[in-house]
């Protein structure tokens, strides 16, 4: 379960949230049923993702900025009431709530942890945790946001990873982290150079250009748009490379 997890650790279990992936519960290793309200699930996504007690007013107007104030102060109840019949006797371990705030009691967040490994130098582990899609289906513009800006850091952290596997000669997990930030954002025209450039690297000239080819095809077909002169020119020295062997 790939995760941005939170793990609350209480006197008589151990909680643990899931947003990296499908938000999920678990009680000690266990997955327990979620709310059955999507909001309530999307309430504990948003308390996972803002550490910290949080005004009730700042909650409504993320998850409901449509809906009038007094309207969407009655859905941050509703969906609180569901979230707390979830977790059912723990919920006072767990949920730190007042007149005006709610947030998480306790907890530890794995997206810290994913930050301390980067700051530490350590991108395999933090790329370890973060196998999954941030907050997957939840179509929220405040998730999505997250999503969109956690998504980005993993790329970069991607091309980090495969400059500094492809600087020791290590041209397998080289590629494969670039692969995986293609995979990441398939339009992205610099992803698309990366993988181009390791698999020169590697040697597999003909496999670099068939990148180039599907970008190609990929910003036309979904874009109406062509390729930028940048990507255009490295097609064309790997074409040339490839014509001299």
């Amino acid at each position: 379960m790939s995760v941005s997890e939170i793990a609350i650790s209480t006197d008589e279990v151990d909680v643990t949230v899931c947003v990296l992936g499908e938000i999920a519960i678990e009680f000690d290793g266990i997955a327990v049923p979620l709310p059955a309200s999507l909001r309530a699930v999307a309430l504990i996504g948003w308390l996972a993702t803002h550490p910290g007690p949080r005004r009730r007013s700042e909650i409504a107007s993320s998850l409901w900025p449509d809906v009038p104030d007094i309207n969407a102060r009655k859905n941050v109840r509703n969906a609180l009431w569901c979230l707390r019949q979830a977790l059912g006797r723990h919920v006072d371990s767990v949920l730190d709530t007042s007149g005006s705030r709610i947030g998480l009691r306790n907890v530890s967040v794995d997206l810290r942890r994913f930050e301390d490994h980067v700051t530490a130098g350590r991108l395999d582990d933090a790329l370890a945790l973060a196998s999954g899609e941030l907050l997957a289906g939840v179509d929220d513009e405040w998730a999505r946001v997250a999503r969109d800006s956690h998504r980005h850091r993993l790329i970069a952290l991607l091309a980090d990873r495969s400059d500094e596997a492809a600087a020791v000669g290590d041209f397998r997990s080289a590629t494969a982290s670039a692969y995986r930030a293609v995979e990441l954002n398939p339009l992205s025209e610099s992803c698309a150079r990366l993988l181009m450039r390791r698999y020169e690297e590697a040697g597999d000239r003909s496999v670099a250009l068939a990148v180039y080819a599907r970008i190609v095809d990929r910003l036309r077909r979904e874009l109406q748009i062509g390729p930028s002169e940048e990507t255009c020119r490295l097609a064309q020295k790997i074409r040339m490379r490839h014509a001299a062997v």
